[in-house]
């Protein structure tokens, strides 16, 4: 039952990546002539901050978009792909660091949400952060958890580099070959 569970959780994601790329596909004209004119203008450096923008607020939108405009306007699939990647982990730290903020000033420590909060990330932290990292949920919120239930940061840096980096390595290549 178990291995059917992951095999289904499997073809849901498939099916939206797949629902994803398709998107991207027809509204590829739109998406393009919307963030072209940034990105022609600023350059990487529009990119760098579009997407740790979008990675550090939470927003229906995924940064990956940015970067894969990005490599159709400046091509350097990898080099855009390993930036884009790290651009979005640092705003993966810096919601991190929100989630640790709102903590301080709104949430007192007795409070049990917080407690079973906590004791979930203790135990499955990296595995919602690796959720976050690769499926639509977004990843900026799992980043706003991880820092209100105090997820040790080595493991949520470690993670993120992980799994963010690949994933932007994959939509960048994506990005070359629409």
């Amino acid at each position: 039952m178990k291995n059917l569970n992951h095999k289904l959780i499997l073809l849901i994601y498939f099916i939206l990546f797949l629902i994803f790329v398709i998107l991207i596909k027809i509204y590829k004209d739109y998406i393009q002539s919307f963030f072209t004119e940034t990105i022609l203008q600023f350059g990487i450096i529009a990119i760098i901050l579009l997407i740790i923008t979008m990675d550090t607020i939470i927003q229906p939108f995924a940064s990956d978009l940015i970067l894969i405009v990005g490599v159709m306007v400046l091509g350097n699939t990898f080099y855009l792909g390993v930036i884009g990647g790290l651009a979005s982990v640092l705003g993966g730290v810096l919601g991190y660091y929100i989630g640790v903020i709102i903590k301080k000033k709104k949430i007192k420590n007795t409070n049990e949400s917080l407690i079973k909060g906590k004791k979930l990330y203790k135990k499955y932290g990296a595995i919602a952060i690796i959720i976050g990292a690769l499926s639509p949920v977004p990843y900026s919120a799992v980043c706003w958890a991880a820092g209100i239930c105090h997820m040790n940061f080595k493991i949520f840096l470690a993670t993120s580099l992980s799994t963010r980096l690949p994933r932007f390595i994959l939509m960048a290549y994506i990005g070359s070959v629409i």
